[in-house]
């Protein structure tokens, strides 16, 4: 099971969020911050890492909103000119500090010589789906993928639902069968 710890450690005017991670993952993140520093893309500044963990500076901004759009999109066109395929952007994973949007969360990022169209659309699509509906106008050209990542997280989450688990069971009662809270009881539901 992965476990994510995040601490905020203060000395004086200095600010550092430290994160948990296992020791792949820490590895990977530090090494992307540090690939997207260097490409002028606004990450979070790397300021050390160890085995299963990375301290970063503290980032005092605001969670990105959808109103942000118009400063958004031309830090992920910029992004993607550079070469980097985040891989999990969404409107979580972009904090904006100052007037600045900061990307977060790039231990999936990739770095390609030459970004593909394709590729840059499929993720301007993820991203435009955590913005929800309606889709904005300046994302018109990402529904095709917007579609088809709502299709793959219906397809998640409903795969979820149906699967038997700690805190659902199967039940069947006459032609009708579904799932049911185990604290519920069974004769309870059929009356």
């Amino acid at each position: 099971m992965l476990r994510v710890v995040r601490s905020v450690v203060r000395s004086g005017d200095r600010v550092l969020k430290v994160l948990h991670k296992r020791a792949h993952k820490a590895r990977r993140e530090a090494l992307t911050l540090a690939r997207a520093r260097a490409l002028d893309i606004a990450v979070p500044e790397l300021i050390e890492s160890g085995e299963g963990w990375i301290a970063t500076r503290f980032i005092d901004g605001r969670p990105a909103e959808r109103g942000d759009l118009d400063r958004i999109l031309p830090a992920i066109h910029a992004m993607h000119a550079r070469g980097m395929l985040h891989r999990d952007l969404h409107l979580g994973n972009v904090r904006i500090a100052g007037n600045v949007p900061v990307f977060l969360d790039t231990q999936k990022a990739w770095f390609l010589p030459r970004l593909p169209d394709v590729l840059a659309r499929w993720e301007l699509g993820y991203f435009a789906f955590s913005l929800g509906d309606p889709l904005p106008e300046a994302l018109r050209a990402a529904r095709f993928w917007c579609e088809r990542r709502a299709q793959s997280h219906w397809r998640s989450r409903n795969a979820r639902c149906l699967v038997e688990s700690s805190g659902f069971t199967a039940f069947r009662f006459g032609e009708h069968q579904g799932f049911r809270r185990r604290s519920v009881d069974a004769a309870e539901l059929e009356a």
